[in-house]
């Protein structure tokens, strides 16, 4: 027992004692004390056991604990609206070699410090996604609408819209995925996404014609993929199979698009006639 300014200290290791061989040094060698007051504690600390913390923080320094951050994942996700990918993010359009179908997330220029060009195509858009059209002559822009989400395929990096578009995350660490290992995956040929959900494009069509005397050709309702183009069929109901590029093949229709089915100088010229019935079965991605 000891005395300390007329008041009696209990000196030993049980739970109401005092024991100063146990008190820990101070970075800088002195003895500290936690209190309930505040404190600042200096010097590096290193827990052997993760510590615990609790209550909502209100600072950005304030620490926090696994289930709120958890809880602000699952909220910042929820709901979120998920656009096509960008190919990068750009203040300045002048900067760009436009494609048609070009994706371009259009940055704030009081955030970045500088501005476009005057004149520039991307002048008073910030903050919206620019499409080109399809014939890459102009923009498109879209304006963004909080939990509107994108990926920027140039950093790998999602962008969720507020008031500001924020960074979400990063995909540039994850793995692609292999046919044993889970990973990020993109979609490719022969599929479609919209909304977020992925569906199959390319697939098989069949359609049956009734042909217009003295027209030596029909035409399917989709374009033809090109690389399968020969593997189109025509049947004509009664006769025998047709041969893909000896009684028939696949042309374009006057335009660019490939859905005509011509036997037009070939082994069916002159034979099939309004009475008969053709059926096509060709590979499509529409």
């Amino acid at each position: 027992m000891g005395k300390l300014a007329q008041r009696f200290i209990k000196l030993d290791t049980t739970a109401d004692g005092v024991n100063f061989a146990v008190v820990p040094d101070a970075a800088d060698g002195s003895r500290a004390a936690l209190t309930n007051a505040a404190q600042t504690v200096a010097g590096e600390k290193t827990f052997s056991t993760l510590p615990k913390v609790s209550g909502t923080p209100t600072d950005a320094t304030h620490v926090v604990h696994k289930a709120f951050v958890e809880a602000a994942i699952s909220a910042a996700l929820t709901g979120l609206a998920w656009q096509e990918l960008v190919s990068e993010l750009c203040i300045d359009a002048d900067t760009l070699t436009p494609a048609a179908g070009m994706r371009i997330l259009v940055l704030d220029p009081a955030l970045e410090g500088a501005i476009p060009a005057a004149g520039d195509a991307f002048e008073g858009q910030a903050n919206k996604i620019a499409v080109r059209n399809s014939g890459n002559t102009e923009w498109a822009f879209t304006d963004p609408v909080a939990g509107m989400a994108l990926l920027n395929i140039d950093d790998s990096t999602q962008y969720t819209y507020t008031t500001a578009w924020i960074i979400l995350g990063t995909t540039a660490d994850i793995p692609d995925a292999t046919t044993s290992t889970k990973g990020k995956v993109q979609v490719g040929e022969g599929l479609g996404i919209a909304a977020g959900v992925i569906s199959l494009k390319r697939r098989q069509v069949t359609e049956v014609f009734t042909p217009t005397d003295g027209v030596e050709y029909v035409e399917v309702a989709n374009t033809i993929i090109t690389a399968l183009k020969e593997e189109t069929i025509m049947v004509v109901a009664g006769a025998p199979g047709c041969v893909y590029g000896v009684d028939f093949t696949v042309i374009n229709d006057g335009s660019s698009l490939l859905k005509r089915i011509s036997w037009a100088d070939l082994g069916m010229d002159g034979l099939i006639t309004s009475s008969d019935s053709v059926a096509v079965t060709y590979w499509t991605d529409a």
